[in-house]
């Protein structure tokens, strides 16, 4: 049995093909389960029963009491999750590629049409007027349903919104995404005040769960209402701030034309 040696050790296989400072770039931005498995070539964990960010999120760092204040030179980021329980972030990326999420919301039974119509648009009334909004959303919303031709991207084009769909809806890399987001130096902070349920699934519900058919514990976060919505649309957020979506809606959305730069107030 050959038993293929870390990257870090003296005899690592391929560091000459590698640029200076790849392995300890990701120690810096990755959790000690993933550097285990992914640098130093050890047998991974079992992380059933765990919460799923147990070692990445530091709430004394990335929850605050305090107000936050929206730069309204800024465009607004929902992090979008769908399904019968749809569950959405109001995020920004602030001038240092910090995260910031300043409200969540939730709702039970009810299609994206009808949380897009009384659960956001009041809320982007009441917060947001005049900000540029746009959404990083679950891409499985590309699909069509069977009962009607449009998909929930369709409705949300259709109702006003732009959405973008995420890179991707595989679970490591969002999870990696919303782990590097709270790894990075200054990279995430939430209004604890307006998001007590997210708090809460980062902190603890949102865990690995067990099968309800062998009872065995499984590798995979439980699917518990509304927590997992919460951390779904928090690793929409994550791709989202990781990407370059504000660049390309800056651009998109600035004038090409010369002379003063007209104000962005009436555009949502």
């Amino acid at each position: 049995v050959f038993k293929q040696p870390g990257g870090m050790e003296p005899t690592a296989e391929n560091r000459e093909n590698l640029p200076d400072g790849y392995y300890e770039s990701l120690i810096e931005s990755n959790t000690e389960d993933w550097v285990d498995v992914h640098v130093h070539a050890k047998y991974g964990k079992s992380l059933s029963g765990q919460a799923v960010f147990r070692t990445s999120f530091k709430p004394d760092i990335h929850v605050t009491y305090e107000p936050l204040r929206v730069n309204s030179l800024m465009p607004i980021m929902i992090g979008q999750d769908f399904g019968r329980t749809p569950a959405a972030l109001f995020c920004q990326v602030d001038a240092t590629g910090r995260l910031v999420i300043f409200r969540e919301a939730i709702s039970n039974g009810m299609g994206i049409e009808q949380f897009a119509t009384t659960v956001l648009r009041p809320l982007i009334s009441t917060h947001y007027a005049g900000s540029r909004i746009f959404m990083v959303a679950d891409p499985a919303g590309r699909s069509k349903t069977q009962v009607g031709e449009e998909s929930p991207f369709d409705c949300l084009k259709r109702l006003g919104f732009r959405a973008y769909p995420a890179p991707t809806n595989d679970l490591e890399p969002r999870l990696r995404a919303a782990e590097q987001v709270m790894l990075r130096m200054n990279g995430l902070l939430i209004s604890g005040t307006d998001c007590p349920l997210l708090v809460q699934a980062l902190k603890s519900y949102y865990r690995y769960k067990r099968s309800k058919q062998t009872k065995e514990l499984d590798d995979k976060p439980d699917k518990t209402h509304p927590w997992s919505d919460l951390a779904d649309a928090l690793q929409y957020a994550a791709l989202g701030a990781l990407g370059d979506y504000v660049a390309q809606l800056v651009a998109d959305t600035t004038p090409r034309q010369r002379g003063p730069r007209p104000s962005v107030a009436g555009w949502t």
